[in-house]
């Protein structure tokens, strides 16, 4: 029978799989690979709408196109996906229920399941941030920069936010704030099923953007010591920051 060789045993060709699995389409600023799950004349028309999502986020938040195409998989189904971008720390081990829908990024890959354009526009917009910015491991501000992208001129959704912070006053984020770990983003106080952390981290970036500018944040966004950060760029202490966000953001 010969040696066993575990590196040899448990291989898995994750590029022939995908061939097999997946068409290649590419476009101006994607190439993307669309499971064979789906049908061809929905994908193909889903795709045509992507390039100008990236051209809507770069001329917005003043950061460039990519040179080169990003690679962005549209899963057909939530098992397809955390296969391919081994998202399991967040969905489970277990077979997921066909309708669930989310993205990731993984390994500067889109990750989406189904064809949707919001999800397509929201790891899109991680991916190009990272790329042109910087990575940053703190959920807060990864997440609230994206959520300032996506509703912070739309003023309903604004005043929204604003109630769910007024009604969440007690909260004392300032941990989230400085360290955005996952499971504070995720295990704090929740609205409908959704973490708080969503809005509050897009209003506290609204905030610092309109106030100090989007070249300021930028510089912030990729210092991981905030309270290093905040004092260098802003002249601010954390206190001093949470405060005067509050107060913005109560009586406007």
């Amino acid at each position: 029978m010969g040696d066993y060789v575990p590196e040899k045993a448990y291989s898995i060709d994750l590029t022939l799989i995908r061939n097999n699995n997946y068409t290649e389409i590419n476009t101006k600023y994607f190439k993307i690979y669309a499971s064979k799950n789906t049908a061809t004349d929905l994908v193909m028309n889903f795709v045509s709408k992507t390039d100008s999502i990236f051209e809507e986020i770069c001329g917005k938040l003043i950061i460039p196109l990519p040179e080169n195409p990003i690679i962005c998989y549209l899963h057909a189904e939530p098992n397809e996906a955390t296969f391919f971008a081994n998202f399991y720390f967040m969905q489970g081990f277990g077979v997921l229920p066909t309708d669930r829908t989310f993205g990731t990024v993984f390994m500067k890959q889109l990750h989406c399941v189904g064809l949707n354009l919001d999800i397509v526009k929201h790891e899109g917009f991680h991916a190009l941030w990272e790329k042109s910015v910087g990575l940053s491991i703190n959920a807060f501000f990864s997440e609230g920069i994206q959520e300032y992208y996506q509703w912070g001129n739309d003023t309903a959704i604004v005043n929204s936010n604003k109630g769910i912070l007024k009604k969440h006053s007690d909260y004392d984020f300032t941990d989230l704030v400085l360290k955005g770990e996952i499971q504070h983003f995720w295990g704090g106080p929740a609205e409908n099923n959704w973490p708080i952390a969503y809005p509050l981290s897009g209003l506290f970036v609204k905030y610092l953007v309109e106030k100090w500018g989007i070249e300021s944040f930028k510089e912030m966004y990729i210092i991981e010591d905030k309270t290093v950060a905040f004092r260098k760029v802003y002249n601010k202490s954390t206190e001093e920051l949470i405060f005067d966000f509050r107060k913005n953001a109560i009586n406007q």
